[in-house]
């Protein structure tokens, strides 16, 4: 399908390509999957370079992030490199945001010889990935991020505030990365799917605005997806979105249509899902709500397959339907200081 100029989460045709695209690489990866286990020698991989980037003209950092992330996954999948095409005619910034995220490397690229220009305003962090909750990493990136805000701005921040801020936003990534470790990948949905069990994230500074974001994303079975897996098991929370969506629904809400999505995360958001039965823990979902609080204005934005959510600060919470699914889940916060 054409290669849409706008790389963005809020641009359906964006959505509709990554679908398409993730789609298409997770049939060739099984593929080469199968081939392997037969002991049939795999003489080129097929399918796993996409379409020509020069028709992009502007990418954000989540939207950069996943890509990273979709590339990522093909080649460690398929043990072989993947590539890019007339890397020359891409748009300056397009280059710019992939090679500061860490996209070049992927291909084996050095990312020095790439990056077109260097604004001193943005600052994007090279993407992480694990598969494990990386706790100091996660704490080191959130206390630079803040550093750079404040050497930029100030006094924007007091030190009381910069310790507040740390620890919400810390507490944040903990439980986003904890839930992908234990929910995303399901031993059912790994084994019939071409799967990286990781998660990936970045961070982004945008000085003149004194704007802090932060994306994690998983490539996994989703939180309406997770929601649906947890049907024969002893979480009370499934049952309760169950009873509320078949009361609005007048009971003919299907656990598994993801026409619903939108409605299940802002249940899940509102009930408190945890990433673990452990009463000790935190509240779930509703602390990755809580990074947006006691702040001048915060927007929490998840897109998690059919389903995308939106809390902005001072504002009810908004949920719709996503015609094109976003593959995984997809956290973003994006704080004013």
């Amino acid at each position: 399908m054409p290669v849409p100029p706008i790389f963005a989460v809020e641009n359906a045709e964006f959505l509709e390509w990554l679908s398409n695209s993730f789609s298409r690489s997770s049939r060739h990866l099984a593929r080469i999957t199968r081939r392997r286990a037969q002991g049939r020698r795999i003489k080129r991989v097929r399918g796993l370079s996409y379409s020509d980037f020069a028709m992009i003209k502007q990418m954000t950092p989540e939207a950069a992030l996943v890509v990273a992330a979709l590339y990522d996954r093909n080649r460690t999948l398929s043990q072989s490199a993947t590539h890019v095409y007339n890397l020359a005619d891409w748009s300056p910034s397009v280059r710019d945001t992939l090679g500061r995220i860490g996209f070049f490397e992927i291909l084996g690229l050095p990312s020095n010889e790439v990056i077109a220009l260097s604004d001193p305003l943005t600052r994007i962090e090279r993407f992480n990935s694990s598969a494990q909750v990386e706790s100091v990493e996660l704490g080191q990136l959130v206390e630079k991020l803040l550093d750079y805000l404040i050497a930029a701005h100030p006094g924007c921040l007091t030190g009381d505030e910069t310790v507040a801020r740390t620890i919400k936003l810390y507490s944040a990534l903990i439980e986003a990365t904890e839930n992908t470790r234990r929910h995303a990948y399901p031993v059912d949905f790994s084994s019939a799917n071409p799967v990286q069990p990781n998660w990936w994230l970045t961070g982004a500074i945008t000085e003149a605005e004194r704007k802090l974001s932060l994306v994690v994303y998983d490539q996994g079975i989703s939180i309406p997806g997770s929601l649906a897996a947890h049907r024969d098991s002893q979480w009370a929370g499934h049952n309760y979105v169950n009873r509320v969506l078949k009361r609005f629904t007048k009971g003919a809400f299907d656990d598994d249509d993801p026409i619903s999505d939108h409605a299940k995360i802002r249940l899940a958001m509102r009930h408190g899902w945890t990433s673990t039965s452990s009463s000790h823990r935190g509240k779930g979902l509703p602390v990755v709500r809580e990074a947006i609080s006691h702040c001048q204005h915060g927007i929490l934005h998840i897109l998690s397959r059919n389903g995308a959510y939106r809390e902005e600060t001072g504002r009810k919470p908004q949920s719709w339907h996503l015609s094109s699914p976003m593959p995984g889940t997809l956290i973003i916060w994006d704080l004013w200081l």
